[in-house]
């Protein structure tokens, strides 16, 4: 994870220089390992430890020298991208500090310096114009008497300087007018003159400058829950009263030092919440104030419910599967061995209680922690590394722990670890590809998290995305939520389907068309097709291309597609937690029993030549392994077969179906089985089991009627359920489906059926 953090690290922000290379013999010991440049120390030699000697030589292999770097393009390419382990190092999260006033983090070169110097000399005269008196803008307040100097560039944020204090000391802040719009120029980096290529890189940026002294201003963004709004514990701040919520109140108290001033950026006072204008323009500049942070400081709130041996478990537990190689769940009376705590240990339950706080369900923590460097996090005095709580977070749904999180009265804590992991997946993406994350996956990604303001969904996650939408608080819910969907439409023909596969209604919209995603509500359903073109498990329209036309008609959208059936029974919602899948008595049994009675009547034959239990063990996994990402493998069939014979008391229970003489499962049945159980949960949950007139089966949304109509999208790789609006000709979006038998492209090769313009409204 260590290994993997800092080469993405490197790669859009690093490139090699010489003087760099003469002092950076790991990285060239590491190049030679992973990339195998060249003949390195003799096996078993060990490198002596003279790196502080005076006069020490530099080690390693020839091919990884300063020279045969700077001439090899091939080599150079890859030192370039291995390149940034001291960089890893300098920024690492072990060696995380919130910023003291005063306090210089970084050292300018003689570049660096230059071009700093260069910024001011110009942005000085425009400063000047602005000034209203030579005193201090920080000290400058709004004339009716509140805190606030009014911001004159829309580059420009405010710092909160916490002075030095004890605990329970009254707060007294202080905040400074900062400019955030200068950033280090791209430079050339020197070579030998044999050098076969030109190497160019941008020095990071992490500071404001003070628009009283025009000198740099370190600080530590706070990452936190606001908690209760009630503004409601007393500070004061530029000299005047200012009240915030308990929750930064105990932050700020928590952060502050009894030495020294420390330099914090929090929202809730450095921007004016009272100032709608202001507020979104603050918004708009929320990735460079995060960038811009040399650190940012997690505030999880204070400890309690153990958490400061959550914490340590977090720890043990990162350092126990780290180096594991197998991704399966590791068998109970393995916990031992591999140093996890047994399954009944109080451990699990204080683990779950800590990932469940609030800050892990907030949607603004995604941009926070994508954009910024050091990251750290508090519960009380006790603090743990973002690279830490990460590694045990990717490692541990990786090993398919999570389970041992499972509270049927509470999903938060499994949710919490699940969002690490996709932040994560985020942080790697826009690491390397700085300008070009997607706003679908983004907002995909923050779906399940909480927001007060249901426009934040939207405005929460623009500054980590290419398509950028206007953070404006006077526009409604709907209208945010309506241009953003137009956006995304407009921008590719291929996202058309994807935003599709957002839609979520339990009934037909009514605030916005049925064909815009509503992201305020939290997604019942795991997407079937959102990724699911990519491994091409599902090919609904195989052999059309999307070259039809996208039309956006006002608001209606405008493709071409198939009717190709409607439903003819639907069955009850499935339960919203689904466990055990053997014990006949549970409602995860009797929602199968049932789908395997609503198949045997309305089913045989089955239309397609899969046979009538393959497809509805395929329909009740949607086609998908337990990852969601690969097709269901054939060894779910015997299985389930098995689990089918438990739960139901006979044999065989369905034409076609495998006998087995098992009657209970073997230990590797048992890893299939718990794939098998999370895929038929993430297929099922939020949806209802139903056949169509032409005896197919399927699963469909929670809103699905009798009487809907399937419908195939030329282009697209998943089928829909629509229903006739009273618009003539038109028609709502209720929502993805999954039918066995037309997921491979047969309703295209079906001559009977006609081609038309199908219009969601």
């Amino acid at each position: 994870m260590a290994l993997r953090a800092w080469m993405l690290d490197c790669r859009v922000a690093r490139v090699v220089l010489p003087d760099e290379l003469e002092n950076s013999r790991r990285v060239r010991a590491i190049a030679c390992c992973v990339i195998g440049g060249g003949v390195g120390q003799e096996q078993g030699q060990e490198e002596e430890e003279d790196d502080d000697e005076e006069g020490a030589t530099d080690g390693g292999c020839l091919s990884c020298s300063p020279a045969a770097i700077l001439t090899n393009p091939l080599m150079a390419l890859k030192m370039n991208f291995l390149l940034g382990f001291n960089d890893y190092e300098s920024t690492n999260d072990e060696q995380f500090e919130v910023v003291t006033a005063g306090k210089c983090c970084q050292e300018f070169d003689a570049f660096e310096k230059e071009a700093f110097e260069a910024f001011i000399s110009r942005q000085r005269p425009r400063s000047e114009q602005h000034s209203t008196s030579t005193a201090d803008a920080s000290e400058q307040t709004e004339p009716g008497g509140g805190i606030y100097y009014p911001l004159t560039s829309n580059q420009q944020m405010r710092v909160l300087e916490v002075f030095p204090g004890e605990f329970d000391d009254v707060l007294q802040c202080k905040l400074h007018v900062c400019s955030i719009e200068f950033a280090f120029p791209t430079r050339p980096s020197e070579q030998p003159a044999n050098s076969l290529i030109g190497y160019t890189f941008t020095p990071r940026t992490y500071f404001a400058i003070s628009h009283a002294t025009s000198q740099p201003i370190w600080y530590t963004a706070l990452s936190y829950v606001w908690g209760n709004s009630a503004f409601v514990k007393a500070m004061i701040c530029n000299g005047k009263p200012f009240n915030t919520t308990h929750n930064l109140d105990l932050a700020l108290r928590y952060t502050r030092r009894t030495d020294a001033s420390v330099m914090l950026w929090a929202d809730q006072i450095c921007i004016n919440q009272g100032d709608l204008v202001e507020k979104t323009q603050q918004v708009l500049l929320m990735d460079k104030i995060y960038q811009r942070a040399w650190s940012t400081l997690v505030w999880l709130g204070e400890e309690g419910d153990n958490s400061s041996d959550a914490m340590d478990t977090i720890g043990s537990i990162s350092a126990s599967l780290r180096c594991s190689m197998d991704e399966k769940a590791p068998d109970v009376e393995d916990f031992e061995r591999l140093g996890l705590p047994a399954p009944e240990s109080q451990q699990w339950r204080e683990l779950a209680k800590f990932l469940a706080r609030p800050w892990f369900q907030r949607v603004w923590i995604i941009q926070e922690i994508v954009l910024s460097n050091s990251i750290q996090f508090q519960c009380g005095w006790k603090t743990i590394s973002w690279l830490e709580i990460n590694t045990f977070a990717v490692n541990f749904v990786k090993h398919d722990l999570t389970q041992y999180l499972d509270d049927p009265a509470d999903e938060n804590s499994k949710v919490g670890c699940t969002r690490i992991t996709k932040i994560d997946r985020l942080k790697d993406y826009h690491t390397t590809h700085p300008f070009q994350s997607g706003l679908l996956n983004a907002l995909v990604e923050g779906r399940g998290a909480q927001a007060t303001d249901p426009r934040d969904k939207v405005f929460a996650i623009m500054g980590m995305t290419a398509i950028k939408i206007n953070p404006d608080y006077s526009k409604s819910v709907s209208e945010i939520y309506l241009e953003a969907a137009r956006k995304m439409v407009d921008n590719s023909y291929n996202n058309v389907f994807s935003v599709l596969c957002c839609v979520d209604h339990q009934q037909p919209s009514t605030f916005c068309p049925s064909w815009v995603p509503n992201w305020s509500s939290i997604g019942q359903t795991t997407s079937l097709g959102i990724y699911g073109d990519r491994q091409g498990i599902y090919e609904a329209s195989r052999g059309t291309r999307s070259g039809s036309k996208t039309k956006l008609i006002n608001d209606r959208l405008c493709l071409d597609g198939i009717i190709f059936d409607t439903t003819s029974n639907i069955s009850p919602l499935a339960s919203a937690c689904l466990r055990d899948l053997i014990d006949p008595t549970t409602r995860t049994a009797q929602f199968v029993l049932g789908g395997m009675q609503t198949t045997l009547k309305n089913c045989q034959p089955y239309p397609s030549d899969s046979g009538l239990f393959n497809a509805f063990w395929h329909t009740l996994v949607a086609g998908k392994d337990g990852s969601g990402i690969l097709k269901a493998p054939s060894t779910f069939a015997e299985v389930f077969s098995i689990l089918l014979k438990s739960a139901n008391g006979s044999f065989p229970s369905m034409p076609d179906q495998p006998i087995s003489e098992r009657r209970s499962l073997s230990r590797s049945q048992k890893h299939t089985y718990r794939q098998m159980q999370i895929a038929f949960e993430a297929a099922v949950k939020g949806r209802r089991f139903g056949t169509t007139s032409k005896r197919y089966m399927g699963l469909f949304p929670a809103g699905t009627k009798v009487g809907d109509q399937i419908c195939v999208f030329l282009g697209g790789h998943i089928p829909f359920v629509v229903r006739p609006s009273e618009t003539s000709g038109a028609f709502q979006l209720i929502g993805e489906c999954y039918v066995h038998g037309i997921m491979d492209g047969e309703v295209m090769k079906m001559t009977d059926l006609k081609r038309e313009e199908i219009q969601l409204v």
